[in-house]
């Protein structure tokens, strides 16, 4: 098994703010694509929210406390 982990942060090792990216860049986000596509995802529920839905070709996998959470197309 290959365990494979993406993180983009910030100089000052921030990776987002306000349920956002600091940063917005077409190429980051092809290469995020590139490297996720076919394969599972597992985010927290902020993360999850901030994306607003399953991400296409991937198997989402969403970390909350919240026992009732549930989502179509998500785990």
């Amino acid at each position: 098994m290959i365990i494979s982990l993406v993180v983009a942060m910030e100089e000052n090792r921030g990776i987002g703010q306000d349920n956002r990216l600091p940063w917005h860049l077409s190429a980051d986000l092809r290469l995020f694509k590139q490297h996720t596509i076919g394969h599972h995802l597992i985010m927290g529920r902020k993360t999850y929210d901030s994306i607003g839905k399953p991400l296409p070709g991937r198997t989402t996998i969403v970390l909350t406390r919240n026992l009732a959470f549930y989502l179509d197309g998500v785990l």
